[in-house]
């Protein structure tokens, strides 16, 4: 929520839907990205509290989002 909040200041409010519209779609292909790649190392999509690598790295979905409506 930080690292969104910190890239949206970056973006004038008119722009704000654009920014949440991309980083929800680059979250979309990350997730989509991240379930075949588990899927491919055999591994389980539940881990446990301490396995960081079961994480979702949403933040590189944020900061491609960014990145995408940055573009735009």
């Amino acid at each position: 929520a930080k690292f969104y909040a910190a890239l949206a200041c970056w973006f004038p409010l008119g722009r704000a839907l654009l920014l949440l519209i991309a980083v929800s779609l680059s979250g979309l292909l990350l997730l989509v990205v991240w379930f075949i790649v588990r899927r491919l190392q055999g591994k389980k999509f539940r881990g446990t509290a301490n396995d960081d690598s079961a994480k979702l790295p949403y933040g590189i979905a944020i900061a491609l989002g960014a990145l995408l409506a940055f573009a735009a």
